[in-house]
């Protein structure tokens, strides 16, 4: 029998597509697909203008345009360097159109989260956004004056000296009193403010009010374009006198104003909700409910009806699926539904497919601890205790086990070596078999070997850097050293 084998697709459609044309060139009798079919990465689509607004009471924001239909890539970085990510993706959605960017990323592996009626206010929300990338550039200037370019010497200067009245004008009370509302509208932003000063959380306060004018005041907004005109237009220039007399003449309409820390709040909450709200829907999304709704989706809207096309135009060759740890193990009814009706094979325990005995496992051990999805995982003791359950003697057998066997060349990480010892001791119970493996996508690629021998049994694990190409392997079960070759490497690659 003539198999094609790859692996740890992760939902990436444009690696699935060259597999199935791989296959066909290949003349194959079989397609076997590894674990890990499913996406796991996600990106989120905010939705689209229309629709009812959770916090559509605000008549100004009602009649503001909104973020609509933007697509931006989970998992989100940490609350300092959210606010530039955001603003990539919001200009990658204005440019390349949301539609085609979702399309161009779920090619890539990622699913789609749509959000539903969550709405945010695109010009406030981009007020927010440059606000914070200018305070970036403030507060990461070098600590030594010395060393500060003397273009910004005024700029420093000026902020400085706003930061210092802006301080004075906080007595305890307002101190606690902001820090309190600080520590409620953020709850869920990473990170505590229980020891900043006001005036740390005043340079955005400060920028904020520049960006969006939220105090009519033209001097506000002389500042916020001097401030600019500086540092993209004149650097060269000495701005100095000019920019102190406009810094004055709206730090007093500020730092006198009797609500003070009202217009502080009012400035600092949007980038505490914007955090907020990003991470907030990160969390819904990635959530394991929602990642098996995705899965589910890309299983049935997407793969099935790719493999029942496929399949109606190859009527010969096979198909045979197998899940992985990073699949959502309650999902398994969809490929067992799709072997119901003859469209697959579920590769889950013992198999025949035209006479050869196949056997898939889809547990692994260990999973490090950042992995939260952990359905699969099993101690190594039951994974052994499983695969002598399913060995036949007198059977020679194909087996698909997701997790490689330790100690070799198949299971080598950037920090060493993994695998599972189970899978090893128990290949070496198994003379005559042929076993193909994945989970670790790296492995053949940093040790040159796609094909590894443990005790005289064949070890196969293709890797899975779809992203630089297809990774997989064609064999004949008649003699599968001899006959094996890799899309990338040939007949490169086998165990030296």
């Amino acid at each position: 029998m003539r198999i094609v084998y790859g692996t740890d697709f992760h939902g990436h459609r444009r690696a699935i597509r060259a597999f199935l044309r791989f296959a066909e060139s290949e003349h194959a009798d079989l397609v076997l697909f590894g674990g890990d079919l499913t996406p796991k990465r996600i990106a989120l689509r905010l939705p689209d203008e229309g629709g009812d607004d959770e916090g559509g009471d605000d008549e100004m924001t009602a009649t503001r345009p909104r973020v609509s239909g933007a697509i931006i890539p989970l998992p989100l970085p940490g609350s300092s360097e959210l606010q530039q990510y955001l603003t990539k993706a919001l200009a990658q959605s204005d440019c390349d159109g949301a539609t085609p960017l979702a399309q161009v990323l779920q090619e890539e592996g990622y699913a789609i989260w749509d959000v539903a009626n969550r709405f945010f206010d695109r010009d406030l929300l981009l007020d927010e956004l440059r606000a914070m990338e200018l305070l970036h550039t403030l507060v990461t200037l070098p600590h030594d004056r010395a060393a500060i370019p003397v273009q910004l010497m005024p700029i420093f200067d000026c902020l400085e000296h706003v930061l210092i009245r802006y301080e004075e004008t906080f007595d305890d009370n307002m101190r606690s009193r902001f820090l309190e509302r600080a520590r409620c509208t953020t709850h869920s932003v990473r990170g505590a403010f229980d020891q900043l000063r006001p005036s740390r959380l005043g340079w955005l306060a400060i920028l904020g009010t520049l960006a969006s004018e939220r105090i009519v005041s033209s001097s506000l907004a002389r500042m916020f374009n001097e401030i600019q005109r500086i540092g993209a237009v004149t650097l060269g220039e000495d701005p100095g006198e000019d920019l102190r007399a406009v810094v004055e003449s709206w730090m007093n309409d500020l730092l006198n104003a009797r609500n003070v820390l009202e217009l502080t709040e009012s400035v600092w909450y949007p980038h505490a909700l914007t955090c907020a709200s990003a991470y907030e829907l990160e969390r819904e999304a990635m959530t394991p409910e929602s990642l098996r709704r995705l899965q589910w989706d890309f299983l049935t809207e997407w793969f099935l009806p790719e493999i029942q096309a496929f399949r109606a135009a190859h009527p010969d060759i096979a198909i045979a699926v197998m899940l992985g740890n990073d699949d959502v193990i309650e999902n398994i009814e969809v490929l067992q539904d799709a072997e119901r009706v003859g469209a697959l094979t579920h590769l889950e325990g013992e198999r025949v497919i035209r006479g050869l005995r196949f056997v898939g496992y889809s547990h692994v051990s260990a999973l490090p601890p950042s992995v939260t999805y952990r359905a699969w995982e099993r101690q190594e003791a039951d994974m052994a205790n499983d695969l002598r359950a399913l060995r036949r003697i007198d059977q020679p057998t194909i087996w698909l086990i997701h997790e490689p066997p330790a100690e070799t060349p198949l299971a080598d990480t950037e920090y060493g070596s993994a695998g599972s010892s189970a899978v090893r001791s128990f290949m070496a119970e198994c003379p005559g078999s042929c076993f193909l493996f994945g989970h670790i996508h790296e492995a053949p690629e940093r040790t040159g070997q796609y094909l590894a021998e443990v005790d005289g049994t064949i070890g196969v694990n293709p890797g899975a850097l779809h992203q630089a190409g297809l990774d997989a392997v064609v064999f004949d079960t008649a003699d599968v050293r001899a006959t094996i070759r890799h899309t990338k490497w040939g007949r490169r690659g086998l165990d030296r």
